[in-house]
């Protein structure tokens, strides 16, 4: 489960697991700026894919002034592709109004990207200043959905609200899709736990371990139940081989066992294409049989032991 943890590079946020969901209400760029540098370098040093999603309020070359204060290999990052600064229209725009589908599509994209490329996930900061209030109902309901698809990822998110367009009901919503909020008070960055969504994010990633833990242990049993079973498979087919030298009633003792090693055979792949299933790297092919004949071979193979 430790390994699961990341360093957030946020004070009194510390250390967070996979699916964190964080916002901050920022009074300035300023304020953003102060949390949103120290949270991308742990994600540069902690081998993670870095996406900076920028709105009307700042520019690429802006962010890169303030991530050289701190580091002094930026552009390396840049150049590796592992530092990503793209307007928010590339993610959260289509036909020039907001598109949940396309956001998360695009979401989707990056977290596979990054796996692909060899990191251990995605970490995004993502401005909100260029929400429109025509579009709040529509975002809100976005991030309550997107809550739900964050824990099952690797991915983190760091979500940048402006304090001066935000009132009291976005702020409660704000609270609410969020596992931590950051605000500013008497010049102290302080935060807001959502305690139910942070229970909920451990409780989910106990169960994807759990689930992971289950494949593994049915993966490595099924292998070594296919060792023996080989084994008793390959002594039948000698057997076989030397069927002059046995009788009739043997033979067909031999063939019973020759029948329900195959059977077994089959369980074992079967149990084995149940976990490449549950990780998504089998693809279920169908195909008509006869069922009657199917039942009748079980019911034959076992009828004299009744």
């Amino acid at each position: 489960m430790d390994d699961s943890l990341r360093t957030s590079g946020i004070e009194n946020i510390g250390k967070i697991y996979w699916g964190t969901h964080i916002a901050q209400l920022y009074d300035s760029v300023e304020d953003f700026f102060n949390i949103s540098v120290p949270y991308i370098m742990s994600g540069l040093k902690s081998n993670e894919l870095c996406l900076w999603i920028y709105s009307q309020n700042t520019s690429f070359d802006e962010i890169i002034k303030f991530l050289e204060v701190h580091m002094v290999d930026v552009d390396s990052y840049v150049k590796s592709g592992q530092l990503i600064l793209i307007p928010y229209t590339e993610i959260y725009i289509e036909d020039d109004s907001f598109n949940e589908v396309r956001a998360n599509r695009q979401w989707k994209h990056y977290v596979e990207r990054a796996l692909k490329e060899g990191y251990d996930g995605l970490r995004s900061v993502a401005d909100t200043y260029w929400l429109e209030k025509s579009y709040y109902r529509t975002f809100e309901r976005y991030e309550n959905n997107i809550q739900k698809i964050i824990p099952e990822m690797n991915f983190i998110v760091l979500c940048l609200y402006d304090a001066s367009k935000s009132d009291t009901l976005q702020i409660a919503e704000i609270i609410k899709n969020h596992s931590y909020v950051i605000i500013k008070s008497d010049d102290k960055y302080e935060i807001v736990k959502n305690v139910e969504l942070l229970i909920k994010d451990r409780q989910l990633l106990q169960a994807h371990e759990y689930d992971r833990l289950k494949n593994e242990f049915m993966a490595n049993v099924s292998h070594e139940l296919r060792t023996p079973l080989n084994v008793i498979l390959g002594t039948v087919q000698l057997l076989e081989l030397k069927k002059t030298d046995v009788d009739i009633k043997e033979h067909k003792y031999i063939k019973i066992l020759k029948q329900n090693c195959y059977r077994l055979v089959r369980l074992i792949n079967n149990v084995i294409d149940i976990t490449k299933i549950d990780a998504d790297f089998y693809e279920i092919k169908k195909q008509n049989c006869d069922i009657v004949n199917l039942v009748e071979e079980i019911t034959v193979s076992v009828a004299e032991y009744h």
